[in-house]
């Protein structure tokens, strides 16, 4: 079936890293709600050259060709404007890369979201096995990347063997 505006409604989660127009590392993190007919609300978080910004609100609109393809700008605090093209996978399911061929953007960023499971998180949500990773500037010839696997009980994070950080 075509894609279209109504294939972007409800909540989902992002992620976006790169380099920022510094030539830092960029990574953000957040929610966007969509109403389904081409406009949203959200709220990130974001660490720019290790400058750390939390719960910057936005609005935005965006459109949707029926192939997936679709331009999506943000409005962060109302000053910000920040284009995005986006290709879905399916519902509330897809890629961002920031800058638009009209307006590119200052940073080179690229992500994924999805859907938002339903219902509320605390403490006892963060339980079970998952994989983390972390992406590192290195100071010659780009970035560094860390996999690591861990495991967590009731919000506590353990990484496991083979690892190099651990958090109790």
């Amino acid at each position: 079936a075509p894609f279209g505006l109504s294939s972007l409604s409800g909540n989902v989660v992002f992620n976006v890293t790169g380099e920022s127009s510094a030539s830092e590392s960029s990574v953000a993190i957040g929610t966007v709600a969509s109403d389904g007919a081409g406009n949203l609300t959200g709220a990130l978080d974001q660490n720019d050259g290790g400058t750390i910004s939390t719960n910057v609100t936005f609005t935005g609109s965006y459109s949707m060709a029926a192939n997936g393809r679709g331009a999506l700008t943000l409005l962060l605090d109302t000053t910000a404007l920040k284009p995005y093209t986006v290709y879905l996978i399916s519902q509330n399911q897809g890629f961002l890369l920031e800058g638009a061929p009209s307006s590119p953007g200052s940073e080179v960023t690229s992500g994924m979201f999805e859907a938002q499971a339903s219902g509320t998180f605390s403490n006892a949500s963060f339980t079970g096995g998952f994989f983390g990773h972390t992406t590192t500037t290195a100071s010659t010839n780009g970035q560094c990347h860390h996999p690591s696997v861990h495991t967590a009980a009731a919000g506590e994070c353990v990484v496991l063997p083979g690892a190099s950080v651990a958090r109790r």
